[in-house]
């Protein structure tokens, strides 16, 4: 899908977690996420969130192991 999407960005909208984002990080210029960092339906999961948001960042500042 990216080599077809030239310079647009693709976005991953499903199953993005804390824990296999780093594998779509070169491939995806977004990430619509939700269920990957749920306790529930109604209810976000800080710390998952916070785990998520360190593996993005760290790749963003080139310090991802």
């Amino acid at each position: 899908m990216k080599t077809v999407l030239g310079d647009h960005l693709l976005a991953i909208a499903s199953g993005i977690t804390p824990q296999n984002v780093r594998h779509y990080l070169g491939i995806a210029g977004c990430f619509l996420v939700v269920t990957g960092i749920s306790l529930d339906f109604s209810s976000l999961d800080a710390g998952k969130l916070r785990d998520l948001m360190r593996v993005v960042q760290a790749a963003d500042a080139g310090t991802l192991e």
